[in-house]
């Protein structure tokens, strides 16, 4: 075979063999990659300060820091506010518990036991506890005067709600056994102004082993965050004046002291699960002056 032949043999070979080879490339850079493994959706909007959210039926998860991450359940029926927990919520929803004492044994159990609910509709979050109490005689409940602060003086439970979750500020709810209540903001967890008030209902009850309480807070009383799923910071505070007691669901050091404890948002739980309903909100509130 003529030696020019062979040459141009073997110039089409290379030719259609580099033209297999960029064939080869075009198709395999246009197979899409392998799957990867699908992702668990996210739950929360954002990120939480604290533990994994608890799966039902738990209603608190808690780490060793002594932080608590809680679950909201929303009512399939309505709810009475009358200090009563007589609805069937109390016996299919188990209650969260376990508050710590910041005085006088920091770090302890509190001696009484205190039950909690965290409940809401479409129009309300509401806070319900029973609070035990094994000497019911002993307690000292005397103040009905709004936002006095002789309600401190008193036998009280209270809750905090960080409602932007920005960790520094919230709204304060607090009531005595008869009903004598307080209303006011935490600023920068330093300052608290009783002269902020809104419109919410709260209901008391007595039971044999101590006394009960239905905290109903309409969501247009309050400032949010925009969206339907909403993540809040929630602590639940209880002082049995006759111990000289004070106790929270989450941990909080001695070293702020009562007069000091209860303003720490920073250190609140976070109740997941929460969803609300697009409603109106109430910017204004009544101002009453506030009492010596």
């Amino acid at each position: 075979m003529p030696i020019r032949t062979v040459v141009t043999l073997l110039s089409v070979a290379c030719v259609s063999a580099v033209a297999a080879l960029a064939e080869a490339r075009q198709n395999a850079s246009s197979v899409p990659a392998a799957p990867t493994a699908p992702q668990p959706p996210t739950a929360l909007p954002f990120a939480i300060d604290g533990p994994s959210p608890p799966v039902a039926p738990d209603v608190i998860t808690r780490d060793e820091s002594g932080r608590a991450t809680l679950r909201a359940v929303q009512l399939t029926s309505p709810l009475r506010v009358d200090g009563h927990l007589d609805e069937e919520i109390y016996l299919t929803v188990p209650p969260l518990s376990g508050l710590i004492q910041l005085e006088p044994q920091e770090g302890a159990p509190a001696n009484e036991k205190t039950d909690a609910w965290i409940l809401f509709d479409d129009h309300n979050l509401y806070i319900s506890l029973r609070c035990w109490e094994s000497h019911p005689e002993r307690m000292i409940a005397n103040e009905m005067r709004r936002d006095n602060y002789n309600v401190f003086e008193n036998d009280y439970v209270a809750i905090l709600l960080d409602t932007f979750y920005d960790r520094r500020n919230a709204v304060y709810f607090a009531v005595t056994p008869i009903g004598g209540r307080v209303d006011a903001q935490i600023a920068n967890e330093r300052q608290f102004n009783t002269d902020w008030n809104v419109v919410w209902d709260v209901g008391v009850g007595r039971f044999d082993g101590g006394w009960t309480v239905e905290f109903a807070i309409p969501f247009k009383s309050l400032r949010y965050r925009p969206g339907q799923a909403q993540i809040w910071g929630l602590n639940i505070e209880r002082r049995s004046r006759w111990r000289n007691e004070e106790a929270f669901l989450t941990r909080i050091p001695a070293s702020f002291g009562f007069n000091r404890a209860y303003m720490q948002v920073s250190y609140s739980a976070t109740p997941v699960g929460l969803n609300v309903q697009r409603v109106p909100r109430t910017w204004k509130s009544s101002r009453t002056p506030r009492r010596a």
